[in-house]
């Protein structure tokens, strides 16, 4: 059997797209104190390219709150603590080509990303996956996310893992690409395995050209692995090849290693070139290191899962990567060459700051039309598909296997997932905005960090960490390179006002239409609930609670989901956003839930308070009776995306201490109403029924799909 199978690999374009500068190429010689081999400066341009060294935004990447200070490459994922005993894997994997091309792509970033996540030596507990299509009223964009929906559940609903979230956003901005960032997490026990000198490297590979049972098997036998404490460490060989599964290896064990491309081929009479050894992408391929010790019992660990496991290397004591082929050494480099990129000048980007608020038209609210009939406008912008129920959607994917869910009977802002033989549960949320990040990329980055984790927090749990995907035309890219590090400096500061390490990031390249594509970062965030008796839940429980805001309404309508599907304004300025104020927010919002003074909590986000109110009734079907604030326009205080609020509910015999407990924390809160039996009532005016208007939202995006 070839271990290098031609239907399991295809070529490394890096091999073609990318070249080494003359100031790399001199640093390589420097390093060397030699002149590299051809095979050298390949292996070498290939692990430079931006695609792996992320090296023209390693620079501002370091600024990010990572928890420990250094990051690698693209493959660096850092480990979350969630008590003594457990520890989470959270990271985040994009598709990297435009799913109009080529949409079998899907399950391929799939399998990466459960890769990702068991050769952290965890078992993958849930996914979450964020859309983003076009303008879905164009038929290209209705196949696109079709084809994109089928694909993604038909291939997750095999994999045994339950999709806890889909996330959904439309715009312009992905007409004819769409775009998909899918969050995996996982969970270990705390280990510390050390790879040490003499261990040995193995090449594992599945055997069947079923490539799902294939893959299934694999996964399964690296997990097992880990847990048997034979695996000390494991690298998947996809993108990048062998050459970057080596270079991951030798980076993240601080030792040298040598390994041998002729033991890859030891049961097949066909050879293998070592440009194909080195560079071919698979899908079924891994690297581990064990100990000497334990190479009897990865082998039949192996056997048990039908794979083949061959020995082709050893971890050496000199900080060196030796590649050897046909007896003679065909590569033979120190570690620190690399990580050299990061120190040559020329990376060293000088950008002009912008004023995207000043850039960015601003829209006198005075001027805004005033809707002739507010219940039909209202019900207008919960058909939009951005605010639509997303029944439809989730429906096409397995939530419940496993029985860890804990929101597949409990409406919350983000998905909960249950931790076994502990009290404690996982959050997971994720968020992004073109909008926002077109108007204003810093502040824009800065809120969907906000946003997400209000969400955590809004659930009854604590965020602890945050994977990152940028979707950029690429990071090198001069047009939009402003762009791209006012949104890292968005995400730095909120996740440090906040107090969010970030686990991962990855980059979704857009490259069809070769036009410069606005950084737009997908923020995902996992939080702690210490204890799953504290889980809040954000729908109205019963008729007579009393419905209070916290927070704010500001006199704007700025870059809203009414301002741009009611309206049709598509560029204006992002709303106010205060991280001070944030973060008090999100303080008192979880000293409310631990002292059991609300029922209900919900993020007023995309659509406004309405929705929020709207998406509070719908679970039990009740419905709301409100007063807005007389110094607002009715439309401002409904349909207005004020950053920095939650709605709650509180029972009556809780109320007084609410209000106390409110004014003693000295954050803004509005009683609005109450709750009632069914029908939305807006300042004494009827805004329909709630069993009517769920049933016209959850047919809105199915209709949408069948228009011709």
């Amino acid at each position: 059997m070839n271990i290098i199978m031609e239907n399991k690999t295809k070529p490394n374009k890096n091999i073609q797209e990318v070249e080494l500068s003359s100031a790399e190429r001199e640093k390589i010689t420097q390093l060397l104190q030699r002149e590299p081999s051809a095979l050298e400066l390949t292996f070498l341009k290939v692990l430079w390219s931006d695609r792996f060294s992320m090296k023209h935004s390693y620079k501002w990447l370091q600024t990010l709150p990572f928890k420990t200070p250094q990051v690698h490459s693209a493959g660096t994922i850092q480990k979350i603590t969630l008590n003594d005993t457990y520890e989470c894997v959270f990271s985040v994997t994009p598709t990297q080509s435009n799913l109009n091309e080529n949409i079998t792509d899907v399950e391929r970033s799939i399998q990466k990303a459960i890769h990702k996540t068991i050769a952290q030596g965890a078992r993958p507990v849930g996914m979450l996956n964020s859309m983003k299509v076009g303008n879905l009223k164009k038929e290209k964009n209705r196949s696109i996310f079709k084809a994109l929906t089928e694909d993604l559940s038909n291939f997750l609903n095999k994999t045994g893992i339950p999709t806890l979230a889909v996330n959904l956003e439309t715009n312009p901005t992905f007409d004819y690409k769409g775009g998909l960032s899918i969050f995996c997490a996982g969970i270990s026990r705390k280990k510390d395995a050390k790879i040490k000198p003499r261990d040995l490297i193995l090449c594992i590979e599945g055997t069947s050209n079923k490539e799902v049972a294939s893959d299934l098997k694999l996964n399964q036998c690296i997990t097992e692995s880990f847990e048997q404490n034979i695996a000390k460490a494991a690298f998947a060989i996809e993108e990048g090849g062998l050459a970057f599964a080596l270079q991951q290896l030798v980076t993240q064990s601080k030792h040298g290693i040598e390994v041998d491309i002729r033991k890859m081929q030891q049961q097949t009479k066909e050879a293998i070139e070592i440009h194909q050894a080195l560079f071919a992408e698979s899908t079924d391929r891994f690297i581990l290191v064990v100990d000497k010790e334990n190479l009897e019992e990865i082998q039949k660990l192996g056997e048990k899962w039908d794979l083949t496991t061959l020995e082709i290397g050893k971890i050496l004591e000199a900080h060196q990567l030796v590649v050897n082929d046909k007896g003679e050494t065909s590569i033979s480099i120190p570690a620190e060459i690399l990580t050299a990129f990061k120190d040559l000048p020329e990376l060293k980007y000088d950008y002009q700051e912008q004023n995207f608020v000043e850039e960015t038209k601003s829209f006198p609210i005075d001027e805004l039309p005033f809707p002739k009939k507010m219940p039909e406008t209202a019900l207008r912008l919960i058909k939009s598909p951005n605010i639509a129920s997303k029944k439809w959607l989730f429906q096409q994917f397995d939530s419940t296997i496993g029985g860890a869910n804990l929101s597949t009977n409990f409406a919350t802002d983000a998905a909960v997932l249950n931790i076994k033989e502990s009290e404690q549960a996982l959050v997971f949320s994720a968020n992004s905005n073109v909008k926002y990040s077109k108007a204003d990329p810093a502040q824009g980055a800065a809120i969907s960090v906000a946003n997400a984790a209000r969400d955590i927090i809004c659930s009854g749990g604590k965020p602890i960490g945050a994977a990152i995907c940028f979707n950029i035309t690429q990071p090198d890219d001069m047009s939009v390179y402003g762009q791209f590090v006012e949104t890292i400096n968005g995400i730095g500061e909120a996740c440090r006002k906040l107090e969010i390490p970030v686990s991962n990031v990855s980059f979704n390249t857009l490259t069809e239409d070769n036009k410069p594509q606005i950084p737009s970062p997908t923020i995902g965030i996992v939080g702690l609930l210490e204890d799953k008796k504290q889980q809040m839940t954000c729908d109205f429980k019963h008729k007579g609670d009393m419905i209070f805001l916290i927070g704010e309404t500001r006199n704007e309508v700025a870059a809203s989901e009414y301002l741009h599907s009611i309206h049709q304004i598509k560029e204006t300025q992002i709303p106010y956003f205060d991280l001070d104020f944030e973060r008090r927010l999100q303080e008192v919002t979880l000293k409310l839930i631990e002292k059991k003074l609300i029922r209900s909590a919900h993020d007023v986000s995309t659509g406004g308070l309405f929705v929020t109110l709207y998406e509070s009734s719908v679970a039990n079907q009740l419905g709301f009776d409100i007063t807005t604030d007389s110094e607002l326009r009715e439309d401002v205080f409904l349909f207005g995306e004020t950053q920095s609020r939650i709605l709650v509910s509180v029972t009556p015999n809780k109320e007084a201490k609410f209000i106390d407990f409110m004014m003693a924390m000295d954050v803004p809160t509005l009683m609005l109403g109450h709750v009632t039996r069914g029908e939305m009532r807006v300042d004494d005016i009827s805004f329909g029924f709630i069993n009517e208007i769920t049933a016209m939202s959850e047919k809105a995006i199915p209709e949408l799909l069948k228009a011709k």
